[in-house]
């Protein structure tokens, strides 16, 4: 949905995939040596008369400075900057302003309370093998079982071939099709068991599936 200024109405927040513009590298020269945007504080009016885009660019620069903080795990970076970004335009729809509390500090004890919480699941989640066997057979048995993989357009290849292509994924892609098509996870206990959103799993997975296609269609494979 394309709209102009921020609202509370149900649609108007952008998922991960909105937010894929937003790289955490480009925070850098909003952030001062605090972690706080350098134009200073907004009044909230001043906030919700922002575009999703400007909203967003007021807090990256807080969203990766708490990351640093709370939740500090470079090969994840990207992805927590951008469900850090969800994260904040999410604060607009629970927001108060009765409360008392900014909505600087609101946001910023959501990201705190965001992070603190993907930290625990992060530092014991479980390592995770593309070459780990399971009992019930391997990567081709399962995709002959029925589980049709966008297209059907790995059952030509080897295992070991297949694994090789995997690793062209980024590690939480890697993770998304192994729990999906080698464990036959669903969705939402794919989001559950990596701490986040099924609609980010759902974005995950159709880049990593989009990601294998551009790579097979470059070396004339399919």
């Amino acid at each position: 949905m394309q709209v102009n200024t921020l609202s509370k109405k149900e649609g108007d927040y952008m998922t991960r995939e909105d937010t894929a513009c937003f790289s955490a590298k480009s925070a850098d020269s909003l952030v001062d040596s605090k972690g706080v945007a350098n134009h200073g504080r907004s009044s909230d009016d001043s906030l919700f008369a922002l575009s999703r885009q400007e909203f967003l660019q007021h807090f990256q620069g807080l969203i990766k400075a708490s990351i640093r903080k709370y939740c500090y795990f470079p090969e994840d970076f990207d992805g927590l900057f951008q469900d850090g970004c969800i994260v904040a335009l999410n604060c607009l729809d629970t927001y108060k302003k009765e409360r008392g509390i900014s909505l600087d500090a609101y946001v910023a004890s959501y990201l705190r309370f965001y992070f603190l919480k993907t930290r625990k699941y992060l530092e014991n989640r479980p390592s995770i093998s593309l070459d780990e066997k399971r009992d019930e057979g391997d990567l081709h048995e399962i995709l002959d079982s029925g589980i049709d993989l966008e297209g059907d357009f790995f059952r030509n290849f080897d295992d070991n071939f297949l694994n090789f292509v995997l690793k062209k994924l980024t590690k939480r892609q890697r993770q998304i099709i192994f729990f999906f098509y080698y464990k036959q996870m669903s969705i939402k206990a794919i989001g559950d068991a990596l701490a986040i959103s099924p609609n980010t799993v759902r974005n995950l997975k159709s880049s990593a599936i989009k990601a294998l296609r551009n790579y097979f269609e470059k070396e004339d494979l399919i």
